[in-house]
């Protein structure tokens, strides 16, 4: 079910986006000039919340989006189109439609907006699953591409591996990024206990989940790597069935959509103070810790709240924007991982 008619999804309404955007002119005319937001996980496909058959759409970078997975995970041959789409196989199939739409998607007709509408999204195909033990290479090779080619300044991952698993090309993406200035939202994961790399990583932004009543999720991973949470639970997002047929659906849960909702806030950031960064910060690893510091101070903190597991509370879009950016001289950079 849609939201009622000039409403917006609950997950808007509590990081309250309406108030963020306003400051950038609203959700129809912010100006993303400078800012784009890459995306490696299973792909993209032609979903409308993506703009394909709107005007001035899509807001997929298609001639930048690539595909750089290896045989299916599930041993069964399939096809690859290239090109970054997802052909709908394996076991995450279409979540990164599901997960990039919840960053930029902007289907007013259809009552749903991302947090970050129409930012220009680059998407790497570059596994089946949202458990990359398999394919770091990959999601480094991802990596690589998005900061060296694309020239993105926001990676969103919302993918996990097991710690036990961590390679060196992965900690070494990890390591470019930040040094690139690129800010990294990863999920802190789902139904294990620990944060899970890359999130667990003190260069990457680890986000936790919490639920419509400001709660944690119970699915969450915690612990003292989580630099904040955001919703993660039952959240209207973006469909996609066999067809395929596009539409929307609630039932969004994992931490994999409050990475989504951060990698739009660290988009609105960036447009919220694209003039001023260059002359503030003159190291580019500085862009993201004073990301990191703004988030952290100006999230809400709920009555019942895990600071020490959760993270320093729920984001909070508006304050977020309002805030001043912190001087370069309070900012202190995370060893590598």
């Amino acid at each position: 079910p849609r939201p009622a008619a000039g409403a917006l999804d609950w997950h808007l309404q509590t990081l309250r986006a309406p108030q963020a955007w306003a400051l950038l002119g609203g959700p129809d005319a912010i100006d993303w000039t400078g800012v784009r937001v890459g995306h490696p996980d299973t792909g993209f496909t032609e979903h409308p919340a993506f703009g394909f058959g709107q005007a001035g759409g899509p807001w997929v970078d298609t001639a930048m989006a690539r595909t750089l997975i290896t045989p299916s995970d599930t041993g069964v041959p399939v096809v690859e189109p290239g090109g970054g789409r997802d052909p709908l196989s394996g076991l995450s199939a279409s979540h990164g439609t599901r997960v990039g739409t919840t960053i930029n998607g902007h289907a007013p007709r259809d009552g749903f907006r991302g947090v970050a509408p129409r930012v220009p999204l680059v998407p790497v195909r570059m596994t089946d699953s949202v458990w990359i033990n398999h394919a770091q290479r990959e999601w480094a090779q991802a990596v690589d591409h998005l900061v060296r080619v694309a020239g993105v300044s926001v990676i969103n991952c919302s993918l996990g591996a097991f710690a036990s698993a961590v390679r060196p090309e992965l900690r070494a993406a990890v390591n470019q990024a930040y040094e690139a200035g690129v800010i990294l939202c990863c999920a802190a994961g789902n139904i294990v206990a620990d944060v899970v790399p890359p999130a667990s990583l003190a260069r990457t932004l680890a986000v936790g989940g919490t639920t419509r009543e400001d709660r944690p999720w119970y699915g969450s991973a915690y612990g003292p790597q989580t630099d904040w949470s955001a919703p993660a639970a039952g959240l209207r997002r973006a469909n996609v069935s066999a067809g395929p047929r596009f539409g929307y659906a609630e039932g969004g849960d994992g931490t994999s959509y409050a990475t989504a909702i951060s990698s739009g806030a660290a988009a609105l950031w960036l447009a919220r103070h694209r003039g001023a960064l260059a002359a503030a910060y003159p190291q580019p690893w500085q862009r993201v810790e004073a990301f990191r510091q703004v988030a952290r101070q100006t999230a809400r903190v709920p009555a019942v709240w895990q600071p020490g597991a959760f993270g320093a509370g729920i984001l909070d879009l508006a304050a977020l924007l309002a805030a001043p950016l912190p001087p370069a001289s309070a900012l202190v950079k995370a060893p590598p991982a």
